[in-house]
């Protein structure tokens, strides 16, 4: 039978070995920030803003998908203090404890006042639980 997992062949989308998998019942974020938080050199701000960003979610819970990325963008949503053409740097994420982060502090309020994080330049979408 070959070294299936649940009798699935292995195929170029599929990555797992036996015992490894990844159940239901995930909470998926969405952080948004204006401040750079794009890996680097350890002791670069960007870094050091991520580093703490991964800290704090995992004070809670185990973030178990992370994604990260920036672009720029005229006059964001999300942002509404900021004006022109902005970089967003967006960090998408996954906990495995349902919940983790739906009592107070929230994630933005633990932020809040650290490596320059602030209710103006962060911002963080809940996306149901899959």
């Amino acid at each position: 039978m070959g070294n299936y997992i649940n009798n699935v062949p292995p195929n170029k989308n599929v990555i797992a070995r036996e015992g490894e998998m990844l159940g239901s019942g995930l909470d998926f974020y969405t952080f948004k920030t204006t401040l750079n938080i794009s890996r680097g050199p350890f002791e670069s701000e960007g870094q050091q803003r991520l580093n703490r960003l991964i800290e704090v979610i995992g004070i809670r819970a185990q973030p178990i998908i992370v994604a990260i990325h920036n672009a720029d963008f005229d006059d964001p949503p999300e942002f509404p203090n900021e004006t022109g053409t902005v970089t967003v740097y967006t960090l998408k994420f996954a906990i495995e404890h349902i919940g983790a982060w739906d009592t107070e502090p929230d994630l933005l309020q633990e932020l809040n006042g650290q490596f320059g994080f602030d209710f103006l330049n962060t911002y963080l979408a809940y996306h149901a639980d899959l």
